[in-house]
């Protein structure tokens, strides 16, 4: 028993040897993260790391050590640092072998909590005044105080921090001009929905190039988000992960549930905690059935399952949100027209919901051609000027260069240079000459809008 008690004894001071050591290769590591800022190099270099662990699992052979544990260790250390890198300007921890009950799980990677992100990369104090400035305006749109039109525009999907800045510069300049009668939200959605399988987003797989750093793909999004709200630019999110608005959602003006999430109690649950304005789009079908039952749901309390800003599993329990509304935008056929607005307006008053509706211009309402966004707004506009002031706004898919590209169906290994600058990734958009055109001259009658119908039902 001795023998055991003095064995303990050199196990603990060896463990205590070994934080120290981690702690002098975390001192070390600052010191590089220090000189790569002075010489403007990225922090993320995976030549280096990829060396790095691989000299460790050499090791580990050596001292007779099972590689992927010594692997995961060095990730984790690896992740730590970088993050800690990032912080100097601002830790991905490692992955672990699956175990026996995750049999389609391959490997599973450490994420710091949010906190540490929000340290990392703060919210300015000019960004955090643009963001709560326009989450007030927008509840003031939804409630009928302010007068003008929100419009949400912007990228189908995010995929290039540098091509989305440049598209908020010109989204700043624009406001200037129409800030009498429109409030201009930029689209970031980081996060896309599948209806099988692709590109899930720049938050999961910022690189495009099948790495799936997602702690990479945080702290870019925040970047991107804070330097948007800098500009006076606010950002409209599209939340597909329940925990992404723990990671992101401070640096977020407007969300949004999609199609295929407003019937998820998930994001029902999510939406009724959430600090600022919620839409929800109607099915994919066209039914607008689980976007009014979400509305109604997510507009009181609830107890459920959560993380918080530590990373902590907690029981979350939920004030309710006032200012969640429907977004229509489409499904099997376009239900943007009047009669059709007039018979969704009746259904949320007799629930007792506000009569607020905002008409995604693109999706099954342009039956996902781009230019057809262009009549769909001027119609929506005619109806706004009309007198049916329940219209309060508009989503438009938009970037710098009109149409779109496909990403490979596999992205390993892909480069991403080889893509058309300012061009979509996922649907098609509108370019911004003609964006800027239709927010410019909302009236005008579209000539370069394929023919399609306003159905009318």
């Amino acid at each position: 028993m001795d023998r055991v008690k003095r064995l303990r004894g050199e196990l603990k001071e060896n463990d205590a040897e070994l934080v120290r050591i981690m702690g002098k290769r975390m001192r070390i590591t600052d010191e590089i993260g220090r000189r790569k800022k002075a010489l403007g190099e990225p922090v993320r270099n995976p030549g280096v790391e990829n060396e790095i662990v691989a000299n460790a699992r050499k090791n580990a052979a050596a001292e007779k050590i099972h590689p992927q544990t010594v692997e995961a260790v060095m990730r984790t250390l690896i992740a730590e640092s970088r993050l800690r890198q990032e912080s100097a300007r601002m830790p991905r921890k490692a992955g672990l072998p699956a175990g026996p009950d995750d049999a389609n799980v391959s490997v599973s990677w450490h994420l710091p909590p949010p906190v540490e992100f929000r340290k990392a990369v703060p919210r300015s104090e000019k960004a955090a005044g643009t963001i709560i400035a326009a989450r007030k305006a927008v509840r003031d749109i939804l409630d009928g105080r302010d007068g003008r039109i929100a419009v949400i525009m912007g990228p189908c999907s995010i995929h290039d921090a540098e091509q989305a800045e440049e598209y908020a510069v010109k989204i700043a300049k624009l406001q200037k001009k129409v800030k009498g009668r429109f409030l201009l939200v930029m689209r970031a959605y980081v996060e896309k929905p599948r209806s099988g399988k692709g590109w899930t987003g720049f938050l999961t797989e910022p690189y495009l190039d099948g790495t799936g750093d997602v702690q990479e793909g945080i702290v870019m999004t925040r970047k991107l988000l804070n330097r948007m709200a800098e500009m006076g630019v606010p950002a409209a999110v599209e939340f597909i992960s329940p925990f992404s608005a723990q990671y992101i959602g401070d640096l977020v003006s407007w969300g949004i549930v999609g199609a295929r999430s407003s019937g998820s109690q998930t994001h029902r649950d999510l939406a009724s905690g959430l600090a600022m304005p919620v839409g929800f789009k109607n099915a994919t079908d066209g039914s607008a059935e689980p976007a009014l039952g979400a509305i109604e749901y997510a507009g009181t309390g609830h107890d459920f399952i959560g993380m918080d800003d530590a990373g902590s599993i907690r029981t979350l329990r939920t004030k309710g949100n006032s200012h969640c509304h429907l977004i229509l935008r489409g499904g099997k056929r376009p239900n943007y027209g009047a009669k059709n607005l007039a018979r969704i307006l009746g259904k949320l008053e007799s629930a007792g919901l506000r009569t607020a509706i905002v008409v995604d211009c693109s999706h099954g309402n342009s039956g996902k051609v781009a230019k057809n966004q262009i009549r769909v707004f001027r119609d929506v506009i005619r109806q706004r000027r009309a007198g049916n002031a329940d219209i309060v706004g508009l989503m438009l898919e938009s970037n710098l260069v009109g149409g779109s590209q496909k990403l490979p169906g596999c992205l390993a290994g892909f480069d991403s240079r080889k893509l058309r600058r300012g061009v979509s990734v996922t649907d098609q958009c509108l370019g911004w000459d003609e964006t800027e055109r239709v927010i410019l001259r909302p009236g005008e009658a579209s000539l370069t809008a394929h023919c399609m119908p306003a159905l009318d039902w």
